[in-house]
């Protein structure tokens, strides 16, 4: 059943002081959605300044059971002011208007409508509908490929048993998910592109995908795949991803699967994924360190009307700044060790996973962006803290960029299931990133829903120095002594105070005294609404 969507697009002005700005609202969907589809609707403003969305949804029972999950305030380069609203497995219940309220600061309201056709007035006979329900249906079994139907009806009978088995492990799930074949994806229809990154086991391209929108529509994408001759233990490792990211469904800030080809089980599996054309975060911060524009001012508040002159020390010449820059390169390249972000043998593709730059609308980075990407994440890590999913192997380097400022968190290879007594139990800490485990990961082993919010905190300190080594005078073997002893790290060189106070609170050692996200999600929208703020 396919429901066709219309726009209504209403422009206005609103008077911020003296000066009058001509606004845009819009809404933009699908052109077609399939019942069993994730949809999208992002009500977009061209201005940057204290907006507040409220979404209007035809049935509050979809926001009650979780099916609508909302994101705001993800702005980007261009003043742009972004609220998205995502419908997980649409029904025909769905069918209705879907309303973004825009209030600006001087309490203008303007309504802007998101119509999708009504149905036929025969259509509200209950018998009826059903007897047309089930002649499309069985016209689908005819017309539609078997694929697509069997992933329909599959996805709704899985959903109630993963539902129902919340307080197990994701290992003792795995049986319940949908087989990875309903999200099949044909071999013949991926044109591979340039190659990612490459690893001991792994190895990802940029590719194309005809049809994996709809029959026609080309789109970008992302394939990692094993090498040929490699062992089983990897390709259940991806296997296993596979499952986990199913589980977890699709979310904005992460990198979200789109399809898989199984054909040749045993060498040949692919895991199809969003594209992310400007790589991880990690290198595409450190690549930008001559250019980056601060817009911390000489008083230390954060100013984001600061565009134009950059106070980056990086490219300052005096004796001081460059002392910093000789030190801290130092620390970041010499000090750290790459094994302190891989599993023995794991691919490395997330590591020079380095993007198209040129391929998109790159813009010098400012610290408006290391903010509004830190809400970003702190929302993502909320969503997957939501599916009872712990993230082991969270830094910069697993964190990737998109077009429109869009941060997306990925490799969900290191994914685990809480269990009921909300901790996990660490076997063995050799095989993970060490300097960003929590301490009581370090010293006990565990890993409990709070050590997410202290390893948070160390992708924080990463984002705000450009991209360098946590802990550049501690080596790995010397970090747990130097933690117990209340150690912690400065505040990065492009925070300021109140930035920092915010990573700070994330590495309390009593783990109930840490921040929860959704306190970190306020903290931070409170500044992106602002643009001078105090401390």
């Amino acid at each position: 059943m396919k429901h066709f969507i219309s726009c209504l697009l209403l422009c206005g002005y609103y008077t911020l002081g003296s000066v009058c700005e001509n606004i845009t609202v819009n809404i933009n969907g699908p052109d077609q959605i399939v019942i069993g589809q994730n949809v999208s609707l992002n009500c977009t403003v061209n201005i940057d300044v204290d907006v507040k969305f409220d979404w209007k949804v035809p049935n509050e029972q979809q926001l009650q059971n979780g099916r609508v999950v909302e994101n705001h305030f993800v702005k980007n380069l261009e003043n742009l002011t972004v609220s998205v609203i995502i419908i997980q497995n649409v029904t025909a219940a769905d069918e209705g208007e879907y309303i973004c309220n825009v209030t600006l600061t001087d309490s203008v309201h303007k309504n802007y409508t998101l119509k999708i056709f009504d149905k036929p007035d025969y259509m509200h006979n209950p018998y009826m509908f059903i007897f047309i329900c089930c002649a499309m249906l069985i016209t689908a079994f005819y017309t539609m490929s078997f694929f697509n139907l069997k992933r329909i009806l599959y996805m709704c009978i899985t959903q109630f048993r993963i539902d129902s088995e919340r307080n197990s492990r994701i290992e003792e799930q795995l049986d319940l998910l949908p087989d990875v074949k309903i999200f099949e994806f044909s071999k013949l229809q991926l044109k591979l592109g340039k190659e990612l990154g490459l690893g001991k086991f792994g190895v990802v391209c940029k590719a194309e995908a005809i049809g994996m929108i709809n029959n026609v529509t080309t789109t970008t994408v992302c394939v990692k795949m094993a090498k040929s001759n490699t062992d089983q233990k990897h390709i259940n490792a991806i296997r296993s991803e596979l499952d986990i990211m199913i589980h977890i469904g699709m979310h904005l800030n992460i990198v979200n699967l789109l399809g898989a080809y199984t054909g040749s089980i045993n060498k040949k599996l692919m895991m199809i994924t969003e594209y992310c054309c400007f790589g991880n975060i990690h290198y595409y911060l450190s690549s930008q360190r001559s250019s980056f524009i601060s817009q911390i001012n000489p008083n230390g508040d954060l100013d984001f009307n600061i565009h134009t002159s950059s106070r980056n020390p990086y490219s300052s010449n005096n004796a001081e700044n460059k002392h910093f820059i000789e030190k801290h390169d130092e620390d970041s390249i010499q000090i750290i060790d790459e094994n302190e972000y891989l599993m023995p043998g794991e691919t490395k593709w997330y590591l020079n996973y380095r993007g198209d730059f040129e391929e998109c609308n790159y813009k010098p980075s400012c610290t408006y962006d290391l903010v509004c990407w830190s809400y970003q994440i702190a929302q993502g890590l909320e969503y997957i803290a939501s599916k009872r999913v712990f993230n082991l192997n969270l830094t910069t380097k697993n964190i990737l960029l998109t077009e429109g400022n869009i941060v997306k968190i990925c490799d969900f290879e290191f994914l685990k299931m809480n269990s009921h007594d909300e901790n996990y139990q660490i076997l063995s800490t050799s095989d993970l990133p060490k300097k960003w485990l929590a301490i009581e990961s370090l010293r006990d082993r565990v890993y409990l829903t709070q050590s997410h919010i202290w390893t948070y905190g160390i992708v924080l300190w990463e984002i705000f120095s450009l991209g360098a080594t946590p802990y550049p005078n501690i080596r790995v073997k010397d970090l747990l002594n130097a933690l117990v002893k209340g150690y912690r790290m400065e505040q990065p060189l492009f925070a300021n105070k109140r930035i920092f106070q915010i990573m700070f609170k994330c590495w309390e050692t009593d783990p109930s005294k840490r921040p929860s996200f959704k306190n970190i999600t306020h903290s931070l929208e409170s500044l992106l609404k602002h643009i001078t703020i105090s401390i």
